[in-house]
């Protein structure tokens, strides 16, 4: 089966929401990676062995990054011991930005975090057109496609208009237009469109999470 790989964004959601349930709402590394280990199925490229880190798998160093990016610059952790036994602890801020994210899948347990987080087809799209899209980066495009809130609030001209909708029709066209069987991935992408559509009404990111990550120099920027 096909799985999309770890990404920051998803491993930060993973971070808190572990912090947020653990003890004293604080935990090392190790135990944050234990945590996501049992609770989010692996791809292979998250498996592969990183040359460049004793041959640890590459999402080890995903859920590094995670917990020395954003949360902590944003407050939304604090370090209590430092590396090399690193260990954070959550803040109210930290909870109060994880809590519309961990309701949303506490209202959805049968949809994976990685269907959410994972936004490579958005990516794609936006790469390909940005000159054309009225999107001033592809973060900007993916919470307006999977979240109605979002979209009310910054765009409410385009939301008006489908233009949502729009997207998702053109994304799903381009996976079933393949000919022959399926492949998994996009039998996995047609499922995560699916998820879209259905969960648009309750995904909502208009807090302070999307904003915070939407500042971030890591994504493109594009035009108004």
């Amino acid at each position: 089966m096909f799985v999309p790989k770890l990404n920051e964004e998803e491993a930060r959601f993973l971070v808190l929401r572990f912090l947020s349930q653990a003890p004293k709402r604080q935990g090392s590394i190790e135990e944050i990676r234990n945590s996501i280990r049992t609770s989010r199925e692996m791809g292979k490229d998250d498996l592969r062995p990183n040359p460049t880190r004793s041959n640890a798998p590459f999402w080890h160093q995903i859920v590094q990054n995670a917990t020395d990016r954003t949360i902590l610059d944003q407050g939304y952790v604090v370090m209590v011991v430092p590396p090399p036994n690193k260990i954070v602890r959550v803040t109210d801020a930290g909870l109060e930005a994880v809590k519309p994210h961990i309701a949303f899948f506490e209202r959805h347990p049968d949809i994976d975090t990685y269907t959410m987080f994972d936004d490579t087809m958005l990516d794609d799209l936006y790469m390909r057109n940005r000159t054309k899209l009225p999107f001033r980066n592809a973060r900007n495009m993916a919470e307006f496609v999977k979240s109605r809130a979002f979209a009310s609030l910054t765009r409410s001209d385009l939301e008006a208009n489908g233009f949502a909708t729009t997207i998702l029709d053109g994304l799903e066209k381009k996976y079933r237009s393949a000919s022959g069987p399926l492949s998994e991935e996009a039998a996995f992408r047609l499922r995560q469109i699916q998820a879209w559509r259905d969960t648009r009404d309750t995904y909502d990111t208009v807090g302070g999470w999307a904003d915070a990550i939407g500042k971030m120099p890591f994504r493109v920027s594009g035009t108004n």
